[in-house]
């Protein structure tokens, strides 16, 4: 019997420089950038999510099984 390894995609808010602890958890890389657009703005009051912010959150996410 084989199993299949889902890949997974984790971005820390603290690898933006931010002191938090917030991780976010996505089974495709293509989901961390809007939800991680609510986090920051509710938790860190970011409503002017910038091209700039987008890149850093596209190199904060990494792959992890």
């Amino acid at each position: 019997m084989a199993y299949s390894v889902m890949t997974k995609y984790q971005c820390k808010c603290s690898d933006l420089g931010y002191k938090c602890s917030y991780v976010l958890e996505e089974g495709r890389a293509e989901d961390i950038l809007p939800m991680f657009k609510i986090h920051l703005r509710y938790a860190h009051n970011v409503w002017d999510f910038t091209d700039e912010m987008a890149e850093k959150v596209k190199n904060a996410t990494k792959e992890i099984s």
